[in-house]
């Protein structure tokens, strides 16, 4: 059985607090973009100096922000300067 597989079995079995310094192991997401989606809404648990977020519900807000975020095109602005 390897790490990821582990990873998914525990998320099946309801226990998925992460500790948001191994956010990056846990889901390849800086520790830094979990604390500002904490500003935008997503719920942070503190138990004493530790802080730990849900995978489950970190995946209901991204596709929830995604879908009521516009689209916006992207455009590229080249300068003269090089």
């Amino acid at each position: 059985m390897n790490d990821n597989s582990f990873k998914h079995s525990q998320r099946r079995q309801g226990f998925d607090l992460v500790r948001l310094s191994h956010s990056k192991e846990a889901v390849d997401i800086c520790s830094n973009t979990i604390r500002a989606f904490n500003r935008e809404g997503l719920a942070l648990y503190r138990k004493g100096r530790a802080v730990f977020f849900s995978i489950n519900e970190l995946e209901m807000f991204i596709k929830t922000r995604s879908a009521t975020r516009p689209q916006s095109s992207v455009r590229e602005e080249v300068s003269g300067d090089c």
